[in-house]
């Protein structure tokens, strides 16, 4: 948990700097020439990206960003007819990652916009309320996604989005899915394993056992029918060996 924390922060930090090191080196007269090539070269290389799934989502969000900047700066910055590209960048880190380092990158644009913009007009207003409405834009289109994603049963979304007021750290944790499941597969186990314990220790008598066995057995078929309501109920993914386990149960 902390590493990935930390590596959310640091893409952060990387995707907040990003539209600032573009305006510097926008600003550079020998390299702001090249851009528009740097610019076609790279977009160039997220198509062939598309053959090769083998690389890694970081380094074609990188070069998508990159590629979207630059052909940003080389039109002519924030005033460019292709001032759009920011807000499909935004869309895709907030997609690819998660909605702060979206924000962090419309941020940066905002922060990289102030130092660009040489007055104080109207114009600059509506730029700079544009950029700040990439963010709820984000958030939106990505929470929609991963709601439909639910819906067909391709994603499990863990915790639900209804907060209670004055709800209790127990219905906290009963409020996850995951949990749920694994409070109600837990007394089952539970009794399961205290019966072979106790068969282990030679603690059961033959009249004890004959009544232990039955339940026993009853609790084996409940956790079996718990597993299928949950992953037919909550996902299409069939967990690896119950194709197996229901031929043997026949």
């Amino acid at each position: 948990m902390p590493n990935k924390r930390s590596n959310r922060i640091g893409l952060g930090v990387i995707y907040f700097l990003f539209p600032l090191v573009m305006l510097w080196i926008a600003s550079i007269r020998a390299i702001n020439g090249i851009l528009p090539i740097a610019s076609a070269i790279a977009f160039a290389f997220l198509i062939l990206t598309i053959f090769i799934k083998k690389i890694p989502r970081h380094y074609v969000m990188f070069l998508w960003t990159f590629a979207a900047l630059a052909i940003l700066v080389a039109s002519g910055g924030f005033v460019s007819v292709l001032f759009f590209v920011l807000y499909l960048t935004a869309i895709a880190l907030g997609f690819v990652y998660t909605p702060g380092i979206a924000i962090s990158f419309v941020l940066g644009n905002i922060l990289a916009f102030f130092f660009m913009s040489e007055t104080n007009s109207s114009a600059d207003f509506i730029v700079y309320m544009s950029l700040l409405a990439a963010i709820p834009m984000v958030i939106v289109l990505r929470r929609a996604f991963l709601i439909v994603q639910q819906e067909r049963k391709g994603i499990l979304i863990l915790e639900t989005d209804n907060k209670k007021s004055g709800i209790t750290s127990l219905d906290e944790v009963l409020d996850n899915r995951v949990n749920n499941v694994s409070t109600v597969l837990r007394q089952p186990i539970t009794y399961i394993r205290q019966g072979l314990a106790m068969i282990q220790d030679n603690k059961v008598t033959e009249e004890e056992f004959k009544k232990m066995l039955p339940r026993m057995q009853r609790s084996a078929d409940e956790l079996f029918t718990l597993l299928k309501e949950f992953e037919r109920g909550t996902t299409n993914n069939v967990l690896l060996g119950t194709n197996k386990t229901e031929e043997k149960g026949k």
